[in-house]
C-alpha cells in the first residue's frame, strides 16, 4: 500500500512458497518467544547477581566498620589489663562484645534479605519461562494442526496424501475406536471363521472345486524370468533379501570389484603386450642393423687385413728377391774375383815360366836379333802351344810381333784397366754397403709407414665400434626409458579402466545388472538403460515407485520392471486409494486414485526410454512386456492400459503386462477390456489382490456387526464369542448361514474395483485356473494372508506352475492363439455385483444409516 508502483510486480506466489513462509512465520514467533525467554532469564539472573553483590558489599562494609572499632577497643582493653583487672578494662571488653552482637545481627539480616529477593526473582523466572514454554507449545500444535510442517517435510501433494490416509483411516477405525480391543481381535478371528465355514461349505456342494474358479490356466512363457524381472526392480539389496538370499548384493559388489581389478589387469597387459610387441619390433630393426654395422665393420677390417697381408707380401716378395739378386750378385763377384785370381796367378806362373824360357832362350837384346821379343807374346804363344799348337817357334814370335802388336796394345789398356778397376774395388763395396743401408732405411721408413697407418685404421675402427658402442648404449638407455613410460602409462591405463569399471558398477545401468543378478537372472545379453529405486519426487509432482527397462536381447523384447512397495511413499500410494474417473479407449470407469497418477507420471518418460530400446532390437521387432509385483504391478496394469490409447508413441508396439499381486485398480469393466494384454497371477491367501477402499470398509462393517450385532440389527447368536463357539463345535452350516447374512449387510460398499486383466488363481500343490471377479471381492483373513504376498512365495508358486509344464501360453500375438476360457468365464461371471444391485445395496445402506 505505501508503494503502489510495485503493484504491478506482485504476483500470487506457490502454495509451497506460501507454505515455507507460514512456516517461517511460525519459526519467527517461536524463536521470538525464546529469545524473551532468554532474555526474562538473563534480567532476572542479572537482577539476582546485583542483589546478591549490594548486600555483600554491605556485609563487607559492616564487617569492615565493625572490626576496625573493634580492634579499637580491644587494644585499650589489653593494654588496662596488664595493669590487672580494673573498670575500663572492664568497659571496654563489654564494648567488644556488644560490637560483635552487632556484627552478628546485622550478617544475619543481610542474609535473610538476600535469600528472600532470590527466591522472589527465581519464582518470576519460573512463571515467566512456563508462559513461554506454552506460547511454543500452542505455536506447535497450531502448525501440527494444520499440517504445516508435514507440506514443508514432505511437499504438498504428499502431505496431502498423508493427511487424507489419517482422515481415511479415522473414518475406517470409527466405528471400531470406541470397541474394546479384544472384542475387536474376537470379532476378527469369528469374521475368519465365517468366511472359511462359508468355503467350506461350498466345497461340499462341489468337491474338489474352488468357488469363482473356471478351466485350467497357463501362464505366458518365462514366466519365471519376469517375475525375476520384477524383484530386480526393487534393487539389489532388497531383491535378495525378499529371494531368501541376503549375501546376493555383497557377492554382486564383489564380483564387480573383481571384474574391475581384472579388467585393469587386462587393460594393462594389453598395453605392455602392445609396447613390448613395437619394442621387439624396434629391437629386431636395431639389432640387424647393429649386425649389419658390425658385419660391414668387420668386412672393412677384413678387406684392410688382406690390403695390408697382401702389401706385406709383396714387400717380403720383392726384398726376397732383392736379397736372392744381392746374393746371386755377390755370388757372381766371388767367383768373378776367384776367376780373376787364379787368372792373375797363372798369369804370374806364366810370366814366371816366361822368364824362365827367355833366360833359357838368352837375352833378346843380344847382337844379331832384329828386335826385342815381347814377353806377352810368348806367354801367347806358349798358350797357344799348351792349347795344342806344337808347330808355333820361336821364329813366330817375331811374326806375331808385327801383326799383333795392336792387340797388344789394347791388351795393353784392358790390363791397364783391369789393374785400375782391381785397384779401386775397395770404393766399390763401399758403395755397395751405402746401397745396402739406403735400403734397409727405405724399408724401415715403410714400415713405420705401414704402422702408421695401421694404428690410424685400429684407432678408426676402435672409434667407429665407440660410437656403435655409444649409439646401443643411448638405445638401451631410450629403451629403459621408454619402458618405463610404457609401464607408467600402463598402470595409468589400469587406474582408468578400474575407475571406469568401478563407475560403471555404480551406474544405472551397473546396478540394474547387480540387481538382475541379485535377482538370480544372467545380466549376459540384457542392456539396462533405465535403472531407479525411487527418488523424493519433486513439489508438486506424485511419487511413483521404481523403475528398470532393459533390453532383453536372448527374448528379443524390451521390459519393463516396476518396484512394489518398500518404503513410507509407497505405502502412503498405496493409501491414496480413493476412485478416481478414468477413460480408456471407449470406456469410462473408476481406477486406483494414487496408482493413476503414477501411471500417468510414467507414460510420457518411459515411453521415450522404450522407444530408444526399442532401436537396439532388430528391425521390425516392436515388443515390449511391463511386469511388476503388488504397487509395481497396479502401475503396470494402468500403464500398459496408457500405452494402449490410440496415437501414443508405443501404439504400433506389441506391449503386455504380467501383473504379479496386483492390487483392486479398475472397475470391473474396465478390468475385463484389459484381459487381451494383461494377465493378472492371485497365489494363495495373498490379501492385496482382494485390497480395496470398499473392501476395506466391508471388513470394518463385518467386525462391527461380529464385535455389536445389535447396533446392525443382529441377534446375540452373531456375537464374536458365540460364533467362536460354533466354529470349536464344527457347526459349519449356521456358520455359511450367518456369513450370508453378514454379507448381505456388508457386501454393499460403492466404487469396487478389481485387479486388470485376466485373473489367474494358484493354490500351492493344485493347477492353476482362471478365476472371476469374485474370488478378489472380498478380502478373506487368513493367517497367510501377509506371508503369502511375499514374492519369494509368488516365485514357488512361478517354479511349481513351470515345472508341471504350464508356463506355455505365447506372450506375443504373432504365435498366440485366441484367449480361451479364461475370459469366457470372467465374462460370464462378471454380474456378481451388477450396477443396480450396488445402487440398490447403496440406497438401502442410507436408509440404514439414517436409521441408526
Amino acid at each position: 500500500a505505501e508503494a503502489p508502483q510495485l503493484k504491478a510486480q506482485v504476483v500470487p506466489q506457490p502454495a509451497c512458497h506460501q507454505l515455507i513462509m507460514a512456516a517461517t512465520g511460525l519459526h519467527v514467533a517461536s524463536g521470538a518467544v525464546k529469545v524473551g525467554d532468554g532474555a526474562v532469564g538473563l534480567g532476572i539472573g542479572v537482577a539476582q547477581g546485583a542483589t546478591t553483590a549490594g548486600i555483600g558489599m554491605g556485609r563487607g562494609a559492616t564487617a569492615c566498620g565493625l572490626g576496625i572499632a573493634r580492634a579499637c577497643v580491644v587494644v585499650p582493653a589489653a593494654i588496662f589489663g596488664l595493669a590487672g583487672p580494673n573498670r575500663a578494662s572492664d568497659s571496654l571488653w563489654r564494648a567488644d562484645a556488644a560490637i560483635a552482637g552487632a556484627h552478628d545481627k546485622s550478617s544475619t539480616a543481610m542474609a535473610s534479605a538476600n535469600a528472600r529477593a532470590c527466591e522472589k526473582m527465581t519464582s518470576a523466572r519460573n512463571r515467566a519461562g512456563e508462559s513461554m514454554i506454552g506460547a511454543i507449545s500452542s505455536l506447535l500444535s497450531t502448525a501440527q494442526q494444520e499440517g504445516l510442517y508435514l507440506r514443508i517435510l514432505f511437499g504438498a501433494d504428499t502431505a496431502a496424501v498423508m493427511l487424507a490416509a489419517k482422515s481415511l483411516i479415522t473414518d475406517f477405525g470409527g466405528p471400531l475406536g470406541s470397541l474394546p480391543k479384544l472384542q475387536v481381535f474376537r470379532a476378527v478371528k469369528a469374521w475368519s471363521a465365517l468366511q472359511h465355514a462359508s468355503q467350506a461349505s461350498t466345497v461340499e456342494a462341489s468337491p474338489g472345486e474352488r468357488p469363482g474358479l473356471g478351466d485350467e490356466a497357463r501362464l505366458p512363457q518365462d514366466s519365471e524370468r519376469w517375475m525375476r524381472f520384477a524383484c530386480a526392480a526393487f534393487g539389489g539389496y532388497r531383491a535378495g533379501k525378499l529371494l531368501d538370499d541376503k549375501e546376493a548384493e555383497a557377492r554382486e559388489k564383489q564380483r564387480a570389484r573383481q571384474e574391475a581389478v581384472m579388467k585393469r589387469q587386462h587393460t594393462q597387459e594389453s598395453a605392455l603386450s602392445s609396447f613390448a610387441e613395437a619394442v621387439a619390433a624396434e629391437g629386431a630393426v636395431a639389432l640387424q642393423t647393429r649386425q649389419e654395422r658390425r658385419q660391414a665393420a668387420k668386412v672393412e677390417k677384413q678387406e684392410r687385413q688382406a690390403v695390408r697381408a697382401s702389401e706385406k707380401a709383396e714387400r717380403k716378395a720383392t726384398k726376397a728377391a732383392e736379397k736372392a739378386a744381392w746374393r746371386e750378385e755377390k755370388a757372381q763377384k766371388k767367383l768373378l774375383a776367384k776367376r780373376g785370381s787364379e787368372i792373375q796367378d797363372e798369369d804370374r806362373a806364366l810370366r814366371a815360366e816366361v822368364e824362365a824360357a827367355m833366360e833359357v832362350l838368352g837375352d833378346p837384346c843380344m847382337e844379331g836379333a832384329e828386335k826385342p821379343i815381347d814377353a806377352d807374346l810368348v806367354v801367347s804363344c806358349l798358350a797357344d802351344a799348351f792349347d795344342g799348337r806344337s808347330d808355333f817357334g820361336l821364329d813366330h814370335f817375331y811374326e806375331a810381333e808385327a801383326g799383333f802388336g795392336s792387340e797388344m796394345q789394347q791388351d795393353g789398356d784392358k790390363s791397364s784397366s783391369s789393374s785400375s778397376s782391381d785397384a779401386s774395388s775397395p770404393s766399390v763395396c763401399v758403395i755397395d754397403k751405402m746401397a745396402r743401408n739406403e735400403a734397409k732405411r727405405v724399408e724401415k721408413e715403410a714400415k713405420r709407414v705401414e704402422r702408421e697407418e695401421m694404428n690410424a685404421a685400429r684407432a678408426k675402427e676402435k672409434e667407429a665400434l665407440r660410437a656403435i658402442q655409444g649409439q646401443e648404449r643411448q638405445a638401451l638407455a631410450a629403451a629403459k626409458a621408454r619402458r618405463r613410460k610404457a609401464l607408467m602409462d600402463a598402470k595409468v591405463q589400469g587406474r582408468e579402466a578400474f575407475r571406469e569399471a568401478l563407475l560403471e558398477c555404480q551406474s544405472m545401468g551397473g546396478l540394474g545388472k547387480q540387481a538382475l543378478a541379485c535377482a538370480g537372472i544372467d545380466p549376459e545379453g540384457i542392456d539396462v538403460l533405465f535403472f531407479a529405486e525411487g527418488r523424493a519426487p519433486e513439489p508438486g509432482e506424485p511419487h511413483v515407485p521404481g523403475q528398470l527397462v532393459a533390453v532383453d536381447h536372448e527374448k528379443g523384447c524390451v521390459v519393463v520392471a516396476l518396484r512394489g512397495s518398500s518404503c513410507l511413499r509407497d505405502a502412503l500410494l498405496d493409501l491414496d486409494c480413493k476412485p478416481l474417473p478414468v477413460t480408456l479407449g471407449s470406456q469410462q470407469g473408476l481406477a486406483h486414485g494414487g496408482m493413476l497418477q503414477a501411471a500417468t507420471k510414467l507414460s510420457e518418460p518411459l515411453a521415450v526410454v522404450v522407444e530408444e530400446a526399442l532401436g537396439r532390437l532388430p528391425e521390425g521387432s516392436r515388443r515390449v512386456l511391463v511386469v511388476g509385483h503388488s504397487l509395481g504391478a497396479g502401475v503396470a496394469a494402468l500403464l500398459t492400459a496408457l500405452w494402449h490409447e490410440g496415437g501414443g508413441r508405443l501404439s504400433a508396439t506389441e506391449v503386455r503386462c504380467l501383473a504379479l499381486a496386483c492390487p483392486q485398480v479398475l472397475d470391473a469393466n474396465l478390468s475385463l477390456a484389459q484381459s487381451e494384454h494383461t494377465t493378472s497371477l492371485v497365489v494363495g491367501d495373498d490379501c492385496v489382490p482382494c485390497l480395496s477402499l470398499a473392501s476395506c470398509f466391508d471388513l470394518r462393517d463385518a467386525l462391527v456387526s461380529l464385535a455389536d450385532p445389535a447396533s446392525r440389527g443382529l441377534d446375540s447368536s452373531f456375537e464374536a464369542a458365540r460364533v467362536l463357539e460354533a466354529a470349536q463345535a464344527g457347526d459349519d452350516a449356521s456358520l455359511a448361514e450367518k456369513y450370508r447374512t453378514i454379507r448381505q449387510l456388508v457386501g454393499s460398499a460403492p466404487d469396487r474395483l478389481f485387479p486388470a486383466g485376466r485373473i489367474i488363481k494358484h493354490h500351492m500343490g493344485e493347477t492353476p485356473r482362471y478365476a472371476n471377479h469374485s474370488v478378489v471381492d472380498e478380502m478373506v483373513v487368513h493367517v497367510d494372508m501377509v506371508a503369502g504376498h511375499m514374492p519369494r512365495r509368488y516365485l514357488a508358486s512361478v517354479q511349481e506352475i513351470e515345472a508341471a509344464g504350464r508356463c506355455s501360453e505365447p506372450l506375443w500375438s504373432d504365435s498366440s492363439t485366441a484367449l480361451s476360457s479364461g475370459l469366457a468365464l470372467a465374462t460370464s461371471a462378471l454380474p456378481s455385483f451388477s450396477t443396480e444391485d450396488i445402487a440398490a445395496a447403496v440406497a438401502a445402506t442410507a436408509a440404514e444409516n439414517s436409521k441408526l
